[in-house]
């Protein structure tokens, strides 16, 4: 083995490799030409800066972030075989993904769909078709060409005629994007990618596997082969042109395939129909063949394969060896005339070859590809009837006259055409001086379009000192200096301190991260939709996957309302809400994680404009303890407003249910904490804050103390209790999309504790949460909670059965716990904004995933997966996934329509048609919240309603008093 490079990109891939074998190689890394990168075409030179060999598409993603991080152009490998060198990345310093392990194979004998990997080859595929009920797809004759280029470039052989390309097999795939993002894409999701990975696959992403259609195996087939021999190539002319006017011909059977294939010592026309001989000799093709020596043989599937691929083996399509290739596409008006035909042959008779290995191969296409529209995938190539392409080999090396030789058959061709003759992408031409015009001619734009859909993202940008040393438990500070020349930010900064996460975890972690669409300006002043991310307070991180914000971006751009996206790291736990008196009495804060957010929020004040972003059109979302950050802001500083943001969406939380502890309850965990670090004997009382600076971060994150940090009435940035400051209409008033879900007590109910009675759920009841619940308001929850297992959570589960394990009680529990912590804070703040005239909107996410067992139900976060568009990663493959999806961008259309317009239906909208027509429009009409008339939007995959959010009144009101959101210290 060769020396492993130091370097940020090498490191980056090692990380990603984790140790593993034969999981990266570089080129000091022994037998790396001839192992590892092993070009297809040596006259090609090519040395990629590393090529990997990833198992999993976690693995790819981690490689293209690397690639993505270093500025470094990324390349699949399937099979390599292109002409280019393609794979390899067509030129030096590409990082190549090599999907030779991924040969994972299943058939569903319902549907007859196959998932396989895209490291499959080509003969791989034929057999384990074959093996596992005899099926079979369209695709071209090289056993050793990969399916991952193949299916995405167009994927032609003999039956392409008869059932379309390879690629018009493919239903759906899981690709990784640009970003690192994994999804899975079709007609109904990402459908865009879609189009685009069928035809231009390369340039959009990296397919890990695909699902196909398949077809039963053809029973008889008839091959045959003419060999004509001539004293010079001018005598193929009327040979040529009988071959011609049979592949032209627009009625002929697409059971039929045929190539016409000179070289140098004769003529071979060759070709496969896919019947019986009777059949074959009915239809009149064999009276039209142009007649020479003869092969015929009758055989069956698997055998017709077998010698196709013998054949291939035998010519170019199986070795590297240094070649050139040249290739041209024809509809029928572009019918080789006589004359040119003429020219050619006479051109062949007298160049110099430069070779004895030369190769000029016709073959007829159409049939069944003409049948799909030229705009319904990323192939354009649907109205050809036949192409061609020219091979020189050189042995050992190519050299120019065999160059120019094969060019001057294309040139011969083209002087002789009446408009500008196409390429196929599969038969790629590196001569060719405006290859994406050729390749995907009617398409490109379309296909630009999508590109241009991409975004710019900016990830790790500092917006504040580093909380660390002195700084550590202060109020955030902001930069006090600013930096010239340009700064990386091309990877997500530390996480912050926090338990249980796998992220790279540091104490120096504020950091900001924006996505926008490419090409955005300073001047565009697109709205802002700022995201704060949920964990109880003491963990979350914008580095989480499951935030990647280039989902809802994307959502914008296609809907013609783009919109830039922000989100922030702030300090979690003991790092951003130790509560102690000391801190108080030297002028911080003891909510620092807070004021982290709310620095942020200045920082986007200050500088999102520079990102094409307009300050003034803020709107903020959160989820869970994200939302509840977001509340709390709305009600900081006695309410007052610094034009910080101009609506927020609040997706399960809101500021009461999450309970505000006084000072004194945090003594014990504060000596526990400074015993721990050695900070509380012989240690003043007043120095032991300082003390707790001076410990160093592994020790002071060692002492891992249990108990939950909440924020604190410091006075200042609270200074009250929410349920008091909304009575004396303490708050920012802006307009509120709010909800929650249906079975949110199942993850905020009352648990690890004994159900089975109703005294068992009484007692738990008064120390549950840290709450203050006092026994008569727990008596009269309990009587407005019944013991009704028919009508709790999860409500879905409507047959009266207890849950399993959890006791007797539990339905009641989660029925009383999701309304306390969550449902009646909802409601709560939805009628506050409502009745101070502001417009609010109430939903409620009623859809459980499909592969969620059932007595979870709608629980807490299924819905985040939704609103951020990555349901892939929460669904998996999904007989209902469709419907998911359609909810999705249903939500994910809302939330852009709230931020653009503070509407979720949008104003004046009017939506844009797309290929294949409207966008299905998911949701009705939203209705503004009413006093009198309150409605929620109910969010469901199946079907989506407003319903009156009047269910369980009763318990709600007593639940929203000022006397029991006392209790709940909120």
């Amino acid at each position: 083995m060769g020396q492993t490079p130091s370097s940020p990109l090498a490191d980056c891939l090692n990380a990603v490799c984790n140790g593993r074998d034969n999981c990266v190689a570089f080129p000091g890394t022994l037998l790396y030409q001839s192992s590892w990168v092993d070009r297809y075409n040596l006259d090609i030179e090519v040395e990629p800066v590393a090529v990997t060999r990833p198992e999993t598409a976690e693995d790819v993603s981690g490689f293209v972030k690397c690639a993505a991080a270093n500025n470094v152009k990324v390349q699949a490998k399937s099979g390599g075989h292109s002409y280019a060198n393609h794979g390899l990345g067509g030129e030096d310093g590409a990082l190549v993904v090599d999907l030779r392990n991924f040969q994972d194979f299943s058939i569903d004998t319902n549907t007859w769909q196959a998932t396989f990997g895209a490291g499959h080859k080509l003969d791989d595929v034929t057999e384990k078709l074959h093996k596992n009920g005899k099926r079979a797809i369209s695709h071209g004759t090289c056993p050793g060409v990969g399916i991952g280029g193949h299916a995405t470039i167009g994927g032609l052989g003999p039956e392409s005629r008869m059932w379309g390309s390879c690629l018009d097999h493919v239903i759906g795939v899981e690709v990784v994007t640009a970003d690192g993002s994994i999804v899975h894409a079709s007609e109904t999701e990402n459908s865009d990618l879609f189009f685009a990975l069928k035809g231009a696959g390369a340039g959009f992403g990296i397919i890990t596997s695909f699902v196909m259609k398949t077809r039963p195996e053809p029973g008889s087939v008839v091959q045959y082969s003419y060999s004509v021999t001539f004293a010079n190539h001018a005598d193929l002319s009327p040979v040529f042109q009988q071959w011609q006017e049979l592949v032209m011909d627009p009625d002929l059977d697409r059971r039929f395939g045929t190539e016409f294939t000179m070289h140098e010592l004769g003529v071979i026309i060759s070709g496969t129909f896919y019947g019986t001989d009777e059949e074959f000799q009915a239809t009149g093709i064999p009276d039209r063949i142009p007649k020479g020596k003869i092969s015929v043989v009758l055989d069956d599937w698997m055998a017709v394969i077998t010698k196709h691929a013998e054949e291939a083996a035998l010519s170019l399509s199986s070795i590297s060896s240094a070649f050139t290739a040249r290739s041209l596409a024809f509809r029928r008006e572009d019918k080789i005339s006589p004359e040119t035909i003429t020219n050619l042959m006479n051109y062949i008779d007298g160049a110099e070859r430069g070779t004895l290995i030369w190769f000029l191969i016709f073959d007829a296409t159409g049939g069944a590809i003409s049948d799909v529209p030229t705009n319904a995938t990323a192939y354009s190539h649907r109205d050809k009837v036949m192409f061609c392409q020219g091979y020189g080999v050189g042995i050992p090396t190519l050299n120019q006259q065999t160059k120019d030789f094969v060019g001057g058959i294309v040139n011969t061709i083209q002087n002789g055409a009446d408009n500008t003759l196409t390429t196929y992408p599969g038969y790629v031409d590196p001569a060719l001086t405006n290859p994406q015009e050729s390749y995907w001619g009617p398409n490109i734009d379309t296909l630009r379009a999508i590109k241009n859909w991409d975004q710019d993202v900016f990830l790790g940008m500092p917006y504040a000192q580093p909380p660390i040393g002195e700084l550590r438990y202060r109020w955030p500070q902001p930069l006090n200096a600013s930096f010239e020349g340009v700064r990386k930010a091309t990877q997500y900064g530390y996480s912050c301190m926090q338990y249980g996460s796998k992220f790279d975890l540091s104490e120096d972690c504020l950091t900001i991260n924006v996505v926008r669409p490419a090409g955005v300006s300073a001047d565009d002043n697109l709205p802002v939709l700022v995201w704060i991310y949920g964990g109880g307070l003491y963990a979350g991180s914008t580095a989480d996957p499951q935030y990647n914000l280039s989902g809802i971006v994307k959502v914008s751009q296609e809907l013609g309302r783009p919109v830039v996206a922000v989100s922030m790291n702030y300090r979690l736990g003991m790092y951003g809400f130790l509560q102690n008196a000391a801190l108080l009495a030297e002028g911080s804060s003891s909510n620092a994680g807070l004021l982290d957010q709310r620095l942020a929020l200045h920082w986007i004040q200050e500088n999102i404009a520079a990102f094409g972003g307009d300050p003034r059109r803020v709107v903020l979302w959160g989820e869970s303890a994200g939302a509840q950050s977001i509340a709390y802001h709305m009600f900081a500083y006695d309410g007052r407003d610094d034009g910080l943001f101009r609506g927020a969406i609040l997706e399960s939380g809101g500021p009461t249910g999450a309970q505000v502890e006084p000072l004194s309850w945090y003594n014990t965990a504060f000596e526990n904490l400074t015993r721990t670090v050695g900070c509380w004997d012989d240690v003043k009382p007043g120095d032991r804050i300082a003390c707790l600076r001076g410990v160093d971060e592994a020790t002071l994150f060692a002492a891992r103390p249990s108990v939950v940090w909440n924020p604190l009435l410091d006075g200042d940035f609270l200074t009250g209790y929410p349920s008091q400051l909304m009575q004396q209409g303490k708050y920012v008033k802006v307009p509120l999309l709010t909800g929650d879900n249906t079975d949110e007590g199942f993850a905020v109910s009352v648990s690890g504790m004994p159900l089975d009675t109703e005294e068992d759920l009484f007692n738990n009841l008064l120390s549950w949460r840290s709450y203050a619940l006092t026994p008569p308001t727990a008596r009269r929850l309990l009587t407005l909670y019944p013991d009704d297992p028919c009508r709790a959570p999860p409500y879905a589960i409507t047959n009266c059965t207890r849950h399993p394990t959890r006791g007797r009680q539990w339905r009641r529990a989660a029925a009383i716990g999701g309304d306390l912590v969550m449902t009646s804070g909802r409601r709560r703040m939805a009628e506050l904004y409502a009745g101070a005239g502001l417009p609010v909107y109430s939903y409620r996410f009623d859809q459980r995933p499909w592969n969620g067992p059932e007595w979870d139900g709608v629980k807490h976060f299924v819905n985040v997966a939704f609103s951020f568009q990555n349901i892939s990663g929460l669904l998996g493959p999904s007989p209902e996934y469709d419907g998911h999806a359609r909810l999705a961008r249903a939500i994910g259309r809302a939330y852009i329509n709230f931020v653009s317009d503070l509407d979720p239906n949008g104003v004046g909208e009017d939506e844009p048609e797309r290929r294949g027509g409207p966008l299905e429009i998911l949701l009705p009409k939203w209705p503004v919240y009413d006093l009198e008339t309150p409605k929620n939007m109910v969010l469901n995959a199946t079907e989506v309603w407003v319903e009156d959010d009047t269910w369980r009144k009763e318990g709600i009101e007593f639940m929203m008093s000022p006397t029991v959101a006392k209790e709940l210290l909120s």
